[in-house]
């Protein structure tokens, strides 16, 4: 193991020393590649022995030797049961060999696993203790050799054998458990029916090469829709205000609220202030994160990379789910809310849901009323002007579409782009985008939607 090998007590003891059964010979035989250099070992120490009992042993060694098997676990373990006086020295060879592979520098394991711990660290910040309980668990679930050992034979995850896992990992009990206590709230691992533990669905898929960290999976940085500021009506003392509080080097937790309905602009206003300040965003969202563990690791991931890069800020869509997803008691939010040196703009639609005594932690809070026709019109202004078709619409158009359909920018957008490519000019590419937007919100209100009856002079400019 990569970093776990570094750790000396590899197998752990029983009663003073190691049991030796054909589950451990079939775990010590994966680790070392082959047992025949051990068994090699064996008969040449035993070619020594005078006694009867000795000899016997000696002759016993160099039949299974003759016998030219591949797998000798079995034979190894019958061997110790019927010459109990080899079993001191196959147990001092088992952990001589143990610590020359922890000292080895090149393994016999894939490039990328090698690599994950290194990746780890970059993306949560983990040391090497946290590193060596990941690859630990991460090989026993992988290796049926490893895990008849480990997991079936001695239930290593179980609490109740925390201490002969720490000493496993050469890690100090009550250091393991404050170790596993934070991987699981990071989303690392998780606590499996049976008790044991095991790594999460999202860290096996990396871990195995499925994806690949340079997806930005965890910590993304934040892009979204710019708009002028003054594009969401906020007066100039307010926006100075925010704008000094995520800026500027504070001695307390900067903890900013935006709230409203969904579709009011709240991602698009804190992207565009960010920009406007020439801060870098890193965004978790818990709607793309189907797992809780999912959003927690995200959650954690952009938190270390904010603390490593100045000038930044963590914005988090959805604060209502986070807050009882990562914290497992009310004393552990209000805890972090209060800690200082971090700024995290905190997004939610739904407010009702974030508890009465976790607001007065809020440092400001700032509501988005639902986007007005004034609003939309400017919204539907600014895309067909990004997407260079300001000229294919008048005035009183976008405004037609405006009143017709309260939809998010992100759906005009990728309206306006797609009906774009398919109807190049004219009243088509109007009708299609009146079609698709109209589609849209059907089947988001499982067909009740219905069309308002709007009286305004329609016009296409050609």
């Amino acid at each position: 193991m990569a970093n776990a090998g570094q750790h000396s007590g590899f197998l752990p003891s029983q009663r003073g020393g190691l049991n030796l059964t054909a589950e451990l010979f079939s775990c010590v035989q994966w680790l070392f590649g082959d047992l025949r250099e051990l068994l090699e070992n064996i008969d040449l120490q035993t070619s020594k022995f005078k006694s009867s009992s000795g000899i016997a042993a000696h002759h016993a060694v160099q039949n299974i030797l003759d016998s030219e098997v591949h797998h000798y676990a079995s034979a190894c373990s019958v061997l110790v049961e019927e010459h109990p006086c080899v079993c001191s020295y196959i147990v001092e060879q088992i952990v001589q060999r143990c610590r020359q592979v922890a000292e080895e520098v090149n393994t016999s394991l894939h490039v990328e696993f090698l690599s994950f711990g290194c990746e780890f660290k970059r993306v949560f910040g983990l040391d090497d203790d946290d590193i060596a309980i990941c690859e630990f668990i991460y090989i026993i679930h992988s290796f049926s050799e490893v895990k008849n050992y480990f997991d079936i034979r001695f239930n290593i995850f179980n609490v109740s054998n925390r201490r002969m896992m720490a000493q496993t990992l050469s890690i100090q009990q009550d250091v393991l458990s404050v170790h596993i206590s934070m991987l699981h709230s990071f989303g690392i691992i998780e606590y499996l029916p049976d008790h044991s533990l095991g790594l999460t669905e999202m860290i096996k898929s990396f871990w195995s090469s499925e994806l690949s960290f340079e997806e930005g999976y965890f910590c993304s940085k934040f892009c979204a829709e710019l708009l002028p500021l003054k594009s969401f009506h906020r007066t100039d003392e307010e926006l100075r205000h925010v704008s000094r509080l995520l800026k500027e080097q504070v001695d307390f937790p900067v903890n900013f609220l935006i709230y409203g309905p969904s579709g009011a602009g709240k991602k698009t206003f804190i992207h565009s202030l960010a920009r406007t300040l020439n801060m870098q965003v890193w965004f978790v969202s818990s709607r793309d994160k189907r797992r809780d563990s999912e959003y927690r690791a995200s959650f954690f991931a952009c938190l270390h990379r904010a603390s490593k890069q100045k000038e930044s800020i963590i914005v988090v869509d959805g604060a209502e789910r986070l807050l009882h997803i990562v914290f497992s008691s009310d004393t552990d939010i209000i805890s972090f809310l209060k800690r200082i040196g971090q700024k995290i703009v905190w997004i939610t639609d739904e407010i009702e849901k974030i508890d009465p005594a976790f607001r007065s932690y809020f440092t400001y809070s700032m509501y988005f009323e639902a986007l007005g026709l004034h609003e939309r019109i400017e919204m539907w202004r600014n895309v067909m002007k990004r997407q260079g078709l300001s000229r294919r619409f008048h005035k009183s158009s976008i405004t037609k579409l405006s009143l017709k359909y309260p939809v998010k920018v992100n759906i005009v957008e990728s309206s306006v782009v797609q009906e774009a490519g398919l109807y190049p000019v004219g009243r088509k590419f109007y009708d299609a985008i009146d079609r698709i937007l109209y589609a849209y919100l059907r089947f988001q209100s499982r067909g009740s939607f219905q069309h308002k009856k709007i009286i305004i002079q329609f016009q296409i400019l050609h």
